[in-house]
């Protein structure tokens, strides 16, 4: 065997250690760190809603955190999520609010059945406790393009300062619910600070992340 053949052979070898070794890490890192991407995080300044657009349909879910408060209403309001500009009607949720004050619980039901036309969240709350929330929103791009309502859960954690003999009050919420529509995928997302006066604070953070590349 020609010098030059043989250094062409140990050329080739090395070669496919290489491919063998990048196919390997591939394999590694794929479920550790190419499940989950933030897509966009929106940092509202007074205004009362904030709208994800053009949204990226090579997940199979999307999670959208929320910190939030209201710079003048106390306590913040429950907000309300909508999907594609869709405010006729095609929602339905059901949501529980626990609410502790002075060592006083107190469970509240919201929704049912009956349509609405935005999907109610957690709330925000005031300047001195912010409220924070947490939202699933399940097969949002219609996988492999089969109908389906689109459903979504939601827990929350919210408080505010109310003063004199109540002292401070703090709410944990939780509920759910589903878009109607079962044909579109969801390509905007508009999370409203709760409708009439309420508005999002200097400070409130809203994050869209994807799950599931697919």
């Amino acid at each position: 065997m020609l010098p030059a053949d043989r250094v062409l052979q140990e050329m080739a070898a090395g070669l496919r250690d290489a491919q063998r070794r990048i196919a390997r890490l591939e394999t590694l890192e794929t479920p550790t760190f190419g499940a989950i991407a933030c897509l966009e995080t929106k940092t509202p300044d007074g205004v009362s809603s904030v709208t994800f657009s053009a949204i990226s349909q090579d997940f199979l879910h999307l999670w959208l955190w929320i910190i939030a408060s209201d710079p003048a209403e106390t306590p913040g309001g429950t907000m309300l999520v909508t999907f594609n500009g869709d405010t006729d009607g095609n929602y339905v949720y059901l949501s529980k609010f626990q609410t502790k004050s002075n060592g006083t619980e107190l469970e509240t039901v919201a929704g049912g059945t009956s349509v609405a036309n935005a999907l109610s969240i957690g709330k925000n709350g005031d300047t001195a406790y912010w409220g924070s929330c947490e939202v699933n929103i399940y097969n949002y791009a219609l996988f492999d393009s089969v109908a389906t309502q689109r459903t979504i859960t939601w827990k929350s954690w919210h408080g505010f300062e109310a003063g004199g003999e109540i002292g401070s009050i703090v709410g944990i919420g939780r509920g759910g619910g589903k878009w109607i529509n079962t044909a579109d995928p969801i390509t905007s997302i508009t999370v409203s600070a709760g409708g009439g006066s309420f508005t999002f604070a200097n400070g409130s953070l809203l994050t869209l992340v994807g799950i599931c590349p697919i």
